[in-house]
């Protein structure tokens, strides 16, 4: 994480934060895809919303943090966190619910500054404040914590075998979509210790199992 961290260091902000945030650089997706160049690259996503930000009146907003929470809600969050949220619970019949994101709220949240929100390093200190007397303390300051699965287990003995049963270089090259020897390097610094590839490995399979059955299986219906 320190090395991440590190290699994630840049001057330019919006640079900065998808190289922490999402799993492939620009350097990456460009060794890996073998039609880059037609993608818009992220950070120039990303830019158009950390600039197009508005505050509680229409304006620009001139608080940089609330506006990095706009960019966040508007690509992170929905394409990301809420995602996730709604597939796993409508594949169990369970209809999740996420009261925080009414939009007046999160209106009247964009509308305030952020020192509010983040203070002396306590996170969603309003919603801590606001509760403190209904929350059980050791619950209230309990450190947030992720669900994570052991995907780099995964990765590297279960789901790794997907790549030698499915996506041989005959057929990578065929369909002219990804790069063999980028997911080759994936798989070796993986397999090996390097680096922790499971992210990016498993959105390889994930989209070759979804461009199977969607497109090679039912070319008629796409």
């Amino acid at each position: 994480r320190v090395k991440l961290f590190l290699e994630g260091l840049d001057p330019d902000f919006i640079h900065q934060y998808s190289k922490w945030v999402y799993y492939f650089s620009e350097g990456a997706k460009n060794e890996l895809l073998n039609a880059f160049e037609t993608v818009e690259p992220s950070h120039r996503v990303l830019a158009s919303y950390l600039e197009g930000a508005d505050g509680s009146r229409g304006q620009h907003s001139s608080d940089f943090m609330n506006r990095v929470q706009y960019m966040d809600l508007k690509t992170f969050l929905v394409d990301n966190i809420l995602e996730y949220t709604d597939r796993t619970s409508m594949a169990v019949s369970l209809e999740a619910r996420v009261p925080f994101l009414d939009h007046r709220l999160v209106e009247l949240s964009q509308a305030m500054p952020y020192r509010y929100k983040l203070r002396n390093g306590t996170s969603k200190a309003i919603v801590r404040q606001t509760f403190r007397d209904l929350i059980p303390p050791e619950n209230l300051h309990i450190p947030k914590k992720g669900f994570c699965p052991p995907l780099g287990l995964w990765m590297r003995e279960t789901l790794d075998r997907y790549f030698t049963e499915h996506m041989s270089s005959e057929y990578i090259r065929r369909e002219g979509i990804f790069n063999y020897d980028a997911i080759q390097r994936l798989r070796a610094q993986h397999q090996l210790g390097k680096r922790d590839n499971s992210m990016e490995l498993f959105g390889i399979v994930m989209f070759d199992a979804w461009y199977r059955r969607y497109v090679i299986e039912s070319p008629d219906d796409h």
